[in-house]
């Protein structure tokens, strides 16, 4: 007959196996929870999630945020894949669309390029907050320069801030200035004023029946205006036709009517029209210099100062 065997040193031996299993897998989890801390310090990874680096998607409009690419002189992309459009200026377009392209524009989007690309810049609000686009509008600070101020002042953009933007207005006023004085980019060729750009900006005494004085043989009349493209100079129009949208005026000449140039006005400039330049402009010949640029295959002039656009009296 077998011994009897003791209930308890049966249940003693059970429970010292148990205790030595339940201490190894301890000291198992232990020598993870080591090697994983060793790897998080070699490799400054953490164990708590990061927050995600601002973008301008976040809720914040303003702030630091990366740039990533830059599509032109005035448009980059941040990290996020936020579009941002600046504000205060207006580069040369590259092709695409309508748009042919533009003097300067591969020089002004080189040059954001270098500025901007792979940087961390701060944005700045204004009144309005995306174009019509749905992109950003921002102005773009790199350190304690404004971006916008930089390429207006090499000549590689118009310094142009639409209503209801006010910020930075006069530093970009001042930059086109001293672009235009040493004729950098855009500025380079730019014609001397004829004497009725000189002339003071006042209402005309009436609109004319005839489409107003005859064009100075020193300037190029509408109809052949395609001879500009691609250069800055003095064109005529004549019974000029009005027509103004949100965002733009554009002024055609009426004599001829067949003529298919056209000239822009940005809404920064239509307060320096008396009356507006609806009625300043309406049905008057007129003088406008500035660089004739190809737009849906059409000669298209951006008047870009106050002073390069007058009625001519008679």
């Amino acid at each position: 007959m077998s011994p009897i065997r003791e209930p308890v040193a049966l249940d003693g031996r059970r429970r010292r196996r148990t205790v030595r299993r339940w201490l190894f897998l301890g000291a198992g989890t232990l020598l993870g929870l080591l090697v994983v801390a060793q790897v998080g310090a070699r490799t400054g990874a953490s164990l708590s999630p990061r927050p995600a680096p601002a973008t301008a998607s976040k809720v914040d409009p303003a702030g630091d945020v990366q740039v990533v690419r830059v599509g032109d002189g005035d448009t980059v992309t941040l990290a996020g894949g936020v579009r941002v459009r600046y504000l205060g200026i207006d580069s040369p377009e590259l092709p695409g669309g309508k748009t042919a392209l533009q003097g300067f524009a591969r020089a002004a989007a080189d040059r954001n390029r270098m500025l901007v690309a792979g940087q961390t810049v701060r944005l700045e609000t204004d009144a309005e907050d995306h174009d019509d686009l749905g992109r950003l509008l921002r102005h773009l600070w790199l350190g304690d320069q404004l971006v916008a101020e930089l390429l207006i002042r090499e000549g590689l953009g118009y310094a142009q801030l639409n209503p209801p933007n006010t910020h930075n207005r006069e530093r970009l006023q001042r930059a086109q200035a001293e672009a235009r004085a040493g004729g950098r980019g855009v500025w380079s060729g730019w014609p001397e004023a004829l004497p009725p750009l000189l002339a003071p900006l006042v209402r005309p005494p009436r609109r004319p029946d005839d489409g107003g004085p005859a064009c100075p043989t020193e300037s190029t009349p509408a109809e052949q205006s395609t001879r500009l493209v691609g250069y800055p100079g003095i064109v005529c129009l004549r019974a000029i036709r009005v027509q103004r949208t949100a965002s733009v005026v554009h002024l055609r000449p009426g004599d001829p009517p067949s003529a298919t140039f056209s000239a822009v006005l940005f809404p920064s400039l239509w307060s320096s029209f008396p009356d507006g330049p609806e009625r300043y402009f309406d049905g008057q010949a007129a003088l406008l210099r500035g660089r004739v640029e190809l737009y849906d295959g059409k000669p298209e002039l951006v008047v870009r100062d106050r002073d390069d656009a007058r009625v001519l009296m008679p």
